[in-house]
């Protein structure tokens, strides 16, 4: 009886053995969730000098008008009727 468990534990520990190696040895698949970047959005525009502000309650010159107007396109729309 003794001998029995012994060759029982002896196989378990085998079985156990041989299925962590053949664990390590297959392929890994790595599979990710993960959203690749966007690429960088550059705004390039050609002024003679610096806006006053880029912010919407400070900058009331031209230049900065212009630019808040085509930073802030995308975040807000003005309809035809000047609702935002």
């Amino acid at each position: 009886m003794r001998v029995k468990k012994h060759l029982t534990c002896r196989y378990a520990r085998l079985w156990f053995l041989f299925s962590l190696i053949l664990c390590g040895c297959s392929q890994s698949q790595h599979t990710s969730n993960t959203k690749k970047a966007a690429p960088p959005q550059i705004f390039r525009t050609c002024l003679c000098s610096e806006p006053f502000s880029l912010h919407p309650a400070y900058g009331y010159d031209a230049k900065s008008q212009i630019l808040i107007r085509a930073l802030f396109e995308g975040l807000t729309r003005i309809g035809a009727d000047g609702d935002v």
